[in-house]
């Protein structure tokens, strides 16, 4: 996603979105993942079993309870990205 679309919304300094990508890639780190910005453009770059469990506690923590409203929030401009993640977290339910 262009980092430029992510921050757009809440008017953030450049500094202030330096700073939120490092926290980002901070947290990602405990999942093994890396934040690589590229372009303009940010990306997680890990294994799909990293990824996979970084969504499941990343989830836990905000207490999503119907996930049909990730699929149909339209805040998400690149809708193959949402599916990947829909994807996954369905993955984890009947997997876990």
């Amino acid at each position: 996603m262009q980092a430029e679309t992510l921050f757009e919304e809440y008017f953030l300094s450049v500094s202030s979105q330096i700073s939120d990508e490092k926290s980002i890639a901070k947290i990602l780190q405990r999942y093994s993942l890396k934040l690589v910005k590229n372009s303009g453009y940010l990306s997680v770059i890990g294994s799909e079993l990293n990824i996979r469990d970084a969504i499941q506690s990343l989830i836990n923590d905000t207490g999503i309870v119907d996930l049909n409203q990730i699929l149909h929030d339209d805040n998400f401009p690149r809708k193959y990205d949402v599916r990947f993640v829909f994807e996954q977290i369905r993955y984890i339910e009947n997997e876990y």
